[in-house]
């Protein structure tokens, strides 16, 4: 099997379409308290695969509000903490 070769058309002086500000995506309601948390409040998500994304979605939050978070897989699921 050969591998076709596209061609693709090249375009000049074309303007850029406004942007929705948020690199192609809509905002969407939170799915975690983790905005709402005092320092010291957690809170339990009972299904391990979801409390694999609540732990990446805490990282991502901890990196762009400066708040740190703490994550422990108990036998009810995964708890999140604000520890900061």
């Amino acid at each position: 099997m050969s591998a076709r070769r596209v061609r693709y058309e090249i375009g000049k002086g074309l303007p850029i379409p406004k942007g929705t500000g948020c690199g192609g995506f809509r905002p969407r309601p939170a799915i975690y308290p983790l905005e709402e948390l005092e320092i010291g409040e957690s809170f339990l998500v009972p299904d391990l695969k979801k409390g694999r994304s609540a732990r990446a979605i805490a990282r991502f939050t901890a990196r762009k509000n400066g708040r740190k978070f703490a994550s422990r897989k108990t036998s009810e699921g995964i708890r999140i903490w604000r520890t900061a």
